[in-house]
C-alpha cells in the first residue's frame, strides 16, 4: 500500500538521520495515524498524512532514536570589521550597565538571524545542510549596507538595534528571508517557536538579552545619553558575510563571504 511504502522510506531515512523531528502541528494527526494501525483502517487513511516527523515518533517509540538528538542552527548575515567593532563596543556598554554580559562572554558575534531551525548531527544531515547552504549564499549576492533605525526592545528582555522600515536595507533582508526558508530550510522544522518565518521575522541586531526586569530598566534609563556617542557609527555598517552556525552553545560551523 502506498502508507507502507512511505513509512519504509522514512524508516530508512531516519536510520540514515535524514529527517528531523516532528512538530506540534503533527501531533494530533499521529495519533490519529497510531489508533489506524492498532484498529486494522490504516490502509483507508490518504498517503500524505504519513510525514517525516510523525514516522521518527513511531520510530523513536521503538527505539530507533530520540528527538533529543537534534540541536539548533541559524542562518545569520555577518558585518565587517568596523562594523562589527562598533557594534561590539555598544554591546560592551550595555553589558557594564545593566550587568548582563551574556552576548559577549558567550562570544557571540554581531550579526542579523535571518533563519533559525533544528536538525540532528549525523554526517548525512551535516552534509546535506552545508550543501543546502553553500546554495543559498550563492543567491544572497553581493555585500550591502544596512540603515539602522534605532534602539529598541522585545517585551522588556532583548535591546536591539532596529533596521529602518521600508528602508531599501530592510526590504532586502526581507527578500532573503523569504528566499532562505523557500530554498533551504523548508526541508527542516523551524525553531525559536517560528519567529524567523517571513511572516513573524523582524529584522534586528541584538545589543544584550535574558535581561532581567532590573537589568532592562537600567539600560533604557541611562543607556539614552551613556551610549549617544556610540551609536552614530553603528548606524552606518556593512554586511560582508553570511554563516551557518549552532546555537548551544554558539559554533560557527562555517562562513562564506559576500
Amino acid at each position: 500500500m502506498a502508507q507502507q511504502a512511505l513509512l519504509q522510506k522514512n524508516l530508512q531515512r531516519i536510520k540514515a538521520g535524514m529527517i528531523p523531528g516532528e512538530s506540534f502541528r503533527e501531533e494530533k494527526m499521529l495519533k490519529c495515524f497510531r489508533k489506524s494501525l492498532r484498529t486494522g483502517q490504516a490502509g483507508k487513511m490518504p498517503a500524505v498524512i504519513m510525514t517525516a516527523g510523525m514516522t521518527r515518533s513511531l520510530m523513536v517509540e521503538n527505539g530507533f532514536g530520540t528527538q533529543s538528538s537534534q540541536s539548533t542552527y541559524s542562518v545569520s548575515l555577518c558585518f565587517d570589521f568596523d562594523s562589527s567593532e562598533n557594534i561590539l563596543a555598544l554591546q560592551r556598554k550595555i553589558a557594564e550597565l545593566s550587568g548582563n554580559d551574556f552576548l559577549i562572554k558567550n562570544s557571540v558575534p554581531p550579526h542579523i538571524t535571518i533563519g533559525m531551525f533544528h536538525a540532528t548531527k549525523n554526517k548525512a544531515e551535516m552534509g546535506e545542510l552545508k550543501k543546502a547552504f553553500e546554495g543559498f549564499a550563492e543567491f544572497a549576492g553581493s555585500s550591502f549596507e544596512l540603515n539602522f533605525g534605532g534602539i529598541d526592545s522585545f517585551c522588556e528582555k532583548v535591546v536591539f538595534i532596529s533596521v529602518k522600515k521600508d528602508s531599501d536595507s530592510f526590504i532586502h533582508l526581507k527578500k532573503l528571508n523569504s528566499a532562505l526558508h523557500e530554498k533551504m530550510l523548508k526541508n527542516w522544522e523551524p525553531g525559536a517557536n517560528g519567529n524567523y518565518l517571513p511572516e513573524k521575522w523582524f529584522p534586528h541586531v541584538a545589543l544584550a538579552v535574558k535581561l532581567t526586569k532590573s537589568q532592562y530598566q537600567k539600560v533604557m534609563e541611562i543607556g539614552g545619553t551613556a551610549f549617544s556617542d556610540l551609536c552614530t557609527p553603528v548606524f552606518h555598517s556593512k554586511i560582508n558575510a553570511i554563516s551557518l552556525a549552532e546555537c548551544h552553545p554558539y559554533t560557527e560551523i562555517c562562513r562564506i563571504a559576500l
